[in-house]
């Protein structure tokens, strides 16, 4: 019950982190594409977008706990271990969309008789799916790497 109350505490400060700092996330990542605008349509999406990375930020902790209490987890190493993997899996995520969003940049680019500013819409930047996607995938793959652990520990 304690584990479960903490897992909220921490899910609960982890949205408001994302919630918070989406646009130094964002601006970290697109620095790395230069010449490249993005523009957003509304208020309301920039706020979505923000709300929808709060909410995969705290997902990671309640993903965790699933596994922990599923394979029966009692080693904090390998918790951790859990917790990290979730968390490289996201960076790898928003970098690979980094590159993509690169590449399509340097299209256009290089497409250019004069090059100017390549302006994106930043509802289409689609960092939130591909986050969500790599943590859904890990979390697939601890599943049955940890169910075929199991498995294994039961035959001896």
């Amino acid at each position: 019950m304690r584990t479960k109350l903490l897992i909220g505490i921490i899910s609960l400060f982890l949205f408001f982190i994302g919630f918070n700092n989406y646009q130094n996330f964002l601006s970290f990542f697109l620095d790395f594409i230069p010449e490249l605008a993005i523009v957003y349509n509304t208020l309301w999406a920039q706020v979505l977008q923000s709300l929808f990375f709060g909410l995969l930020l705290s997902i990671i902790p309640i993903l965790s706990l699933i596994l922990w209490i599923k394979f029966k987890i009692q080693h904090n190493r390998i918790k951790i271990y859990i917790i990290l993997l979730f968390l490289v899996s996201s960076i790898i995520a928003a970098v690979a969309r980094t590159l993509i969003l690169k590449c399509i940049y340097q299209r256009a680019f290089n497409a250019m008789p004069q090059p100017k500013p390549f302006i994106y819409d930043a509802e289409n930047l689609n960092y939130n799916v591909y986050i969500f996607l790599g943590e859904i995938i890990t979390f697939i793959l601890l599943y049955f790497i940890l169910k075929k652990n199991q498995k294994q520990e039961d035959k001896k």
